[in-house]
């Protein structure tokens, strides 16, 4: 921060709201439509994370992550507070970047989207939600609304999620469903395979929340030294050999419980325990350690939206 930007604030800390009114009009005035969107969201999520404050210092309880006051969202089979630790098979309690969130407050999201085109080009947004906590169970699930034949439909993307052109049309609007995950999200750690794309899909920036993604964990090294994702199915199937992975039309939900599922039981049970301090692995798989386009025909134990197993 330069010295005009600390003048301003300093201003800011002394001035009367009154006044304060009037430098936020002009200022607002000064950004740009995209500008203002991140600035709402950022009030919004201060607002939130004042009023939870204001609670839990009235109160002395601190607030769960399912009081979130949504029809569609669902309240947790256990809401007391349990500390996200692991505990090595040596018995040594092992701390990490995750130490500050309670079980509670993790919580893994993914989208199927539709490409919408715009502007003679394709983008992708949002077209079915799925978000599921801890214990692997789905705690929120939206349509997109979207209208029919208002984007892409062909062999290959109903071969991916099964959407046909009219298969959106008595979905929520897109806002709507913002607006609950906005809420949902706040002061939550959201777990994601490539998840900055889901945000991206749902109008949302990823920078304004608190995120983790398995692929910032295992990646490859490409010829020139590029880092290379590996897909979900393929460390999945490189973790759970025994269990087969969705192979035909995408559920998100089945990929949001198989996130938490890695996250759970392969990345807070890594033996890495000088690595922890942060999210972002700096030592790439080997060549060779998981098979890049794992894609073998296993029918048994396949993983349903109605089981978690631990593996």
């Amino acid at each position: 921060m330069d010295n005009a930007e600390e003048e301003v604030i300093n201003w800011a800390a002394v001035k009367t709201f009154d006044e304060k009114k009037v430098f936020l009009k002009a200022y607002f005035d000064a950004l740009s439509p995209e500008e203002m969107k991140w600035a709402r969201n950022i009030a919004q999520r201060y607002k939130r994370g004042h009023d939870k404050r204001k609670k839990e210092n009235k109160t002395g309880v601190k607030t769960t992550v399912q009081e979130v006051k949504k029809s569609n969202v669902q309240t947790p089979e256990n809401s007391s507070v349990q500390p996200l630790l692991y505990t090595s098979p040596s018995g040594e309690t092992v701390e990490g970047w995750w130490s500050k969130f309670e079980k509670s407050e993790v919580v893994s999201l993914d989208c199927e989207m539709v490409a919408v085109k715009k502007s003679g080009k394709y983008v992708q947004e949002a077209a079915l939600v799925s978000v599921c906590n801890y214990n692997g169970k789905e705690i929120y699930k939206a349509t997109v609304k979207h209208a029919k034949d208002s984007f892409k439909v062909d062999k290959y993307t109903l071969a991916i999620n099964g959407i046909k052109s009219d298969s959106l049309i008595d979905g929520r609007e897109l806002e709507d469903v913002r607006t609950d995950l906005e809420e949902l999200f706040d002061q939550k750690l959201i777990l994601g395979c490539a998840v900055a794309g889901d945000f991206k899909c749902l109008g949302m920036e990823s920078g304004d929340y608190d995120i983790f993604d398995v692929q910032w964990e295992w990646y490859w090294l490409d010829n020139d030294g590029s880092r290379k994702p590996f897909k979900l199915k393929a460390l999945y199937k490189h973790f759970f050999p025994t269990e087969a992975f969705q192979d035909g039309i995408h559920d998100p939900f089945v990929d949001a419980k198989a996130v938490m599922k890695i996250f759970r039981f392969k990345y807070l049970m890594g033996e890495k325990k000088d690595a922890f301090a942060s999210r972002l692995n700096p030592q790439a798989v080997p060549d060779g350690d998981i098979d890049r386009l794992l894609v073998p025909k296993v029918q048994k134990n396949v993983l349903s939206k109605n089981s978690f197993r631990i593996g």
